[in-house]
């Protein structure tokens, strides 16, 4: 839950928040771990066109890079796989651009991603105090129940040109994909579960319980399945840590029980076509193989493109031109591959890599088990430059190994 003391504990003293177990200290935080975090908030906006092309998140995007510049005298280059990682995915991404027949067409992709990429980058050159990252960890966690409360506000079915039962966030006529929908809970699904096992912040349990029907009220099946490996490994790693193991065996069976009986009536308080979304005949049917088809569509034209193109890709939306449907590949592992080819994955994936493995050797669990789930989620979803994504990489860039434990 949230609320705001003043305090006096570990040598610190004023007002601090506290959200899920995240203690943020105001005097901890720099002006420029401020931006970052109103920037990661802003990741869940993504979608509110304030203009043909331009979303709000894409505007503080922009600010941000520009005071990032204004900060550049205290960046501090390392020789590290993160920089050249990042380094090279920046690099990467523009060949293929230039190979493109229509390169106008690959522009804004173009520079989706190389915002996203750039301010990973900046993330892990810019020097940042804890407060920062808790900060920022904060933010990512306060978006994702705010879009669960926009859900219910402001609600709106998926679709433009057609409509079905599934919801989604509606602000003024822009309204989410219900897949990108679910990956704004995955930091709130894993910090949430994490601190409840670990901590017995019991109260987290409810919240996460919103989520899960939140995630349900889209229908996006590879939604709830990211969502779900987020509390599965989220609370395994708490059970792990915790003191009350005994406790939390029996709640975890209790629960397990308590879902299975009652999945009937879950499903029945859904809209009924977004309820057989979830059936085991339409999980492995319809859409579902839809999507595998795509994938084979696109592998069997990378393999059978030249040399060049295989290293170096196809160009942004490339993948509509071989898929039968005329839709992206719906992954985003083989649309990064056809996109920017062979070096363009290598590169991305070892951007993430560098990432979740740094999460690992702050001790931050929550954001290494948010960067798997997400690379659950990207498995059903084309949205390499995904915005939340590259913010839980760019705050796993951001911290460093704790002096204490400073853990969420």
């Amino acid at each position: 839950m949230t609320r705001v003391v003043s305090v006096e504990s570990k040598g610190h003293t004023g007002r601090h928040f506290t959200l899920a177990g995240v203690r943020v200290f105001v005097g901890d935080c720099s002006l420029l771990g401020i931006c970052f975090a109103i920037y990661f908030f802003s990741t869940g906006f993504d979608f509110l066109a304030i203009a043909s092309g331009v979303s709000l998140a894409r505007l503080i995007a922009v600010a941000l890079i520009v005071i990032c510049l204004f900060n550049a005298r205290n960046l501090r280059f390392e020789r590290s796989s993160a920089c050249g990682c990042l380094f090279a995915s920046m690099g990467v991404a523009l060949i293929p651009l230039l190979l493109m027949d229509n390169p106008q067409s690959g522009i804004n992709p173009f520079f989706s991603f190389e915002l996203s990429v750039a301010i990973a980058f900046f993330a892990l050159c810019l020097p940042f105090k804890e407060g920062d990252v808790k900060l920022c960890e904060f933010a990512m966690v306060a978006v994702g129940l705010v879009m669960c409360v926009l859900l219910f506000v402001s609600p709106g079915a998926v679709g433009t040109d057609w409509v079905s039962d599934r919801v989604v966030v509606n602000i003024a006529g822009s309204q989410q994909d219900p897949n990108e929908f679910c990956g704004y809970m995955l930091f709130a699904v894993s910090l949430l579960t994490y601190t409840a096992v670990k901590r017995q912040h019991w109260w987290n349990l409810a919240l996460v319980a919103v989520i899960f029907y939140c995630v349900l009220l889209t229908g996006s099946r590879g939604g709830l399945i990211a969502n779900a490996v987020a509390f599965v490994a989220a609370f395994c790693v708490g059970f792990k840590q915790t003191n009350r193991r005994m406790v939390w065996a029996v709640l975890a069976g209790v629960v397990m029980f308590a879902v299975v009986v009652n999945i009937d009536e879950v499903l029945a308080s859904l809209p009924p076509s977004v309820a057989e979304r979830f059936t085991g005949a339409n999980m492995s049917s319809g859409t579902a193989s839809f999507r595998t088809q795509a994938w084979v569509d696109v592998l069997t034209a990378y393999i059978s493109s030249d040399p060049i193109r295989q290293i170096f890709g196809h160009g942004y939306g490339a993948t509509t031109q071989v898929t039968f449907n005329g839709l992206v590949a719906h992954n985003s592992y083989v649309e990064v591959l056809y996109t920017f080819g062979l070096a363009g994955l290598v590169c991305y994936l070892g951007s993430v890599a560098v990432a979740l493995v740094r999460a690992l050797h702050a001790g931050r669990m929550p954001l290494a088990i948010t960067i798997l789930a997400f690379l659950t989620l990207l498995m059903t979803l084309s949205a390499y430059p995904f915005k939340p994504f590259w913010a839980t990489i760019a705050i796993a860039l951001m911290a460093r190994r704790p002096k204490g434990d400073n853990e969420p």
